[in-house]
Order: C-alpha cells, then sequence, then structure tokens
C-alpha cells in the first residue's frame, strides 16, 4: 500500500499490516479516511521515532497526515477505542492468566502553544499537557503483550484552595477516578477465563477496589494506606465480617508468619548495585471496612481480600529491605497462591518500559 512507501510494512501472521490489524475496523463513515488512517498507521510503525515530519518524510503524507488529525471525526478516543477492541478480541482467544496492568505517564507539551486551551497541569503545576492512565493487557505465563485494554488522556483542572471533601467527591474531574474509569473500559472475563487487574499503591482507593468487586472482577494492588481491617472473612449469611477486632492492616501483614521460597533481582541504582535478595511470604484473608467518609463513591459495605506481604530475608547492612504489602481479591489459599501473586505483581514494571517506549522511541512528547 501507498502508506509502506518508504519503510517496509510489519506484517502478521495473517499477511495483515499493523495498521490493518488494529486500525482496519474504524468506519468514519468515508472509505478513502479508513484507508488513509491505516496507511498512515503503517508509515508510523515504520518510523515510530522522531517528530512528524521525521515520520512522515514524504510532504504529501505528511499533509495528508495533519489533514486527516485535524478532522472532527478523528478523535483520540475514536482510534483509542478501535484499538482496545482488537485487544479484547486477542484476550478472548488467550489461554492463560491476563493481567491488566494500570499505570499512569505525564506527557509534556508545555511548547505547544496551539494547545494550550485544551492541556491542563502537570509536574510542579508549572508545565502543561496531559495525564495518560493506561491499562496494558499481558499474558502472565509468557510475559506476551495482548496489547492495550484502555487509555484515557485526562488534564488536571484548577480547583479551589478551599475545596471540601464532599466537593471533591462529587467532582467529576476528580483525579483519583481515572482508576475505576480505565477499569470502566475492560469488560470482565469471559465464563473460564482468569483476569486480574494490577495496580501500584496509587490504585489503593476503596471507590477502585470496590468497583471492581461490584462488577465480579478481579484486582491486586500495592498496599499504600494501613487500613482498618479484620483478620478472617465475611459471614455468608449476614456479609458481616466474621471477626468483629478490628486491627490497622499493615500491622497485622506486618504479624504474620512467612515462608522463605525464592530470590528476587533488584537492578543496579544511583548509588546502589544490582544484588539479589531472597524473599519470604505470608498471607491472611481480611475484610476491609469502608472509612467513615470514604474518598468517592462507594457502595459502602465491607469487602472480603487477602494481604500478602513479600519481605526480603537477611538485606545487606545498610540497604534498605525490598517489602511489598499487596492486597487482593483472588483468593489466597496457600503459599504458592501468595507466591503466584508476587509474581504477578512483578510484571506490573513491563508497563514503565511501555512508557519509555511512547517518550524515548516514538517522541511522542515531539
Amino acid at each position: 500500500g501507498g502508506g509502506a512507501k518508504g519503510g517496509r510494512k510489519s506484517m502478521d501472521a495473517r499477511g495483515k499490516s499493523v495498521g490493518e490489524e488494529w486500525l482496519g475496523g474504524i468506519d468514519w463513515g468515508n472509505a478513502a479516511r479508513n484507508r488513509r488512517l491505516v496507511e498512515l498507521a503503517d508509515v508510523l510503525v515504520a518510523r515510530p521515532s522522531g517528530t512528524c515530519p521525521e515520520k512522515f518524510q514524504r510532504p504529501a503524507q505528511l499533509k495528508a497526515f495533519y489533514r486527516l488529525m485535524n478532522h472532527k471525526t478523528v478523535t483520540h478516543e475514536a482510534i483509542i477505542s478501535a484499538a482496545d477492541v482488537r485487544t479484547h478480541e486477542r484476550i478472548k482467544s488467550t489461554v492463560g492468566t491476563v493481567l491488566m496492568i494500570h499505570d499512569w505517564t505525564e506527557i509534556d507539551f508545555t511548547g505547544h502553544t496551539t494547545m494550550v486551551d485544551v492541556l491542563g497541569q502537570i509536574g510542579n503545576g508549572g508545565r502543561r499537557g496531559y495525564v495518560c492512565a493506561n491499562a496494558l493487557a499481558v499474558v502472565a505465563e509468557t510475559r506476551e503483550v495482548l496489547g492495550l485494554a484502555a487509555q484515557i488522556l485526562f488534564h488536571r483542572p484548577r480547583v479551589k484552595k478551599d475545596e471540601t471533601r464532599a466537593e471533591c467527591r462529587d467532582r467529576a474531574t476528580r483525579e483519583s477516578r481515572l482508576w475505576l474509569l480505565a477499569s470502566q473500559q475492560i469488560p470482565a472475563p469471559e465464563k473460564g477465563h482468569v483476569q486480574v487487574e494490577i495496580a501500584d499503591r496509587g490504585a489503593d482507593i476503596i471507590e477502585y477496589l470496590d468497583h471492581v468487586e461490584s462488577h465480579n472482577k478481579q484486582y491486586l494492588v500495592r498496599s499504600r494506606h494501613n487500613r482498618r481491617v479484620s483478620e478472617g472473612g465475611l459471614d455468608p449469611d449476614t456479609g458481616e465480617p466474621l471477626n468483629p477486632d478490628i486491627i490497622q492492616l499493615h500491622d497485622l501483614a506486618h504479624s504474620l508468619e512467612c515462608t522463605t521460597g525464592r530470590s528476587h533481582e533488584i537492578p543496579a541504582r544511583p548509588g546502589h548495585a544490582r544484588r539479589t535478595a531472597q524473599l519470604s511470604v505470608g498471607f491472611s484473608a481480611v475484610v476491609l471496612h469502608v472509612p467513615a467518609e470514604p474518598r468517592g463513591e462507594t457502595r459502602r459495605v465491607p469487602l472480603a481480600a487477602w494481604v500478602v506481604i513479600v519481605k526480603e530475608v537477611k538485606p545487606p547492612s545498610g540497604v534498605e529491605p525490598l517489602e511489598w504489602v499487596l492486597l487482593t481479591n483472588v483468593p489466597v489459599v496457600n503459599s504458592q497462591d501468595a507466591w503466584e501473586c508476587v509474581s504477578w505483581y512483578e510484571i506490573r514494571w513491563g508497563i514503565e518500559e511501555y512508557h519509555k517506549v511512547l517518550k524515548t522511541g516514538c517522541g511522542i512528547e515531539q
């Protein structure tokens, strides 16, 4: 096709180009526009890095790209929705556990003055751009990336300094809602399929956990808050905790008996050499109590969950030991289940590589 001139097309096993595979299902109501999107996408795949003129080296292609992007029907939401559909099709045909890895990154467009009206504050507030919330679908057993399951471009609004908790909770532009909104774009797994949403400490919000639970989906998040919990489960008849005693989550996690079972490679970072950490793991069933004034919307019911703590055994002197406290609604009944949760959370780092690809490889901020 004309879009491949100046660069070799990447083809899948069925002989389709990347553009055809991921964007061929979009119908703008104009056959030429549909075809042009696929052709230009193939050029982007052939030349992913650099500015637009560097990607589209033929003047006619560059002009066609700008004209297409400026058309009122060609929106980020429309294009990403088509890619999401293809990702969900791949998920349905996958055998194994699919992890939906959530994370955000900031896209800096400070120098793009023509976009000033649609950009929000990023960083310390002195720069302009988008918060880009992503959910990347990855097969747990093979670490194969299936594609984007969700993506939201969000710009932080200016909020009055004296905003009350109630006003923040009711505000539709509340940033903490991004976890929930991204989850809403991910369909619940079909019968017989295992699908788990993975997120770091930013997602440790009752509103998000309650949403996932209420839609018959599963989550695994790193705990941020030392929440009020009860050890044990819920009474199946009353929905109330079987154990009325309340304890703080992190206090409980640190009191659990742990078993040693595996090692973890910790990469080098400034001031610290690469090293191998020996890990131990402990777990317990818990009930999460809803705060008196929860941030966001919830059903205001206690949530059955499991806490998993993984920590380093005998770290080197002067080195901060590795430790994660994880929350999940995936049943954890033995150490094997707990180690599986740990391995799932380790895969979360792959989305950091995705963000690096966006910014360094594809030059999205250029």
